[in-house]
């Protein structure tokens, strides 16, 4: 390929590039389970549980929806990355999910114990070389746990997770869905597998 046809590549890319960032969506951030040998939470006898609001405590106080930015090129455009849900909501939806699939019961009242928290970051970011793109999920979470019965708070974490991937070329929407969902799902691993979490969901 000669030197003209190099330039003509590279342009075709750009292009490619500039039109993809026209055409991204938000995303979606759906929680995926990891294999989890440690998870704790199975072990502890099934309660109901309520769960309040995660505050959205973000450093620059983004947007509840605004979960990242992608750098288009080196010292070049930048896109705002976007979830279809707030971030204390995807939060949460995680923590349902888990807690469900380990014989807990979520519920709006009557609850044995109620489980609320303060969402410290939650990122995603690309650095960008000439050759690479390095995305980079970052989430850290403070959890609280209050015992209904005896009124009793325990504080939990920070609890944070990251996750990464190199592409070649500039990821797609779906490449970076794939690296903040894995992030989340760290997240959560870290969480089930904590004793003191567990313990804290012990009915005293």
């Amino acid at each position: 390929m000669n030197i003209k046809s190099k330039l003509r590549f590279l342009i075709i890319l750009i292009t490619i590039s500039t039109f993809t960032l026209g055409c991204e969506t938000a995303l979606q951030l759906k929680y995926r389970p990891l294999s989890n040998p440690d998870n704790l939470l199975a072990s502890v006898s099934p309660i109901k549980i309520r769960l309040l609001s995660f505050e959205d405590n973000r450093k620059g106080s983004p947007e509840s929806t605004l979960v990242g930015e992608k750098q288009m090129r080196v010292e070049s455009q930048k896109l705002d990355v976007m979830s279809k849900r707030p971030v204390s909501k995807v939060i949460i939806d995680a923590l349902r999910s888990e807690l469900i699939k380990n014989g807990h019961s979520v519920v709006e009242g009557n609850e044995d114990l109620s489980i609320k928290g303060k969402i410290q970051t939650f990122w995603l970011k690309t650095d960008v070389t000439p050759g690479e793109w390095d995305i980079i999920g970052e989430i850290k979470v403070v959890v609280e746990v209050v015992n209904i019965g005896n009124g009793e708070s325990t504080l939990l974490g920070p609890y944070s997770a990251r996750n990464n991937e190199v592409r070649s070329m500039n990821p797609e929407i779906t490449i970076l869905d794939r690296v903040l969902s894995g992030t989340l799902s760290k997240l959560v691993k870290k969480i089930s597998s904590d004793t003191k979490f567990a313990n804290s969901l012990i009915e005293k």
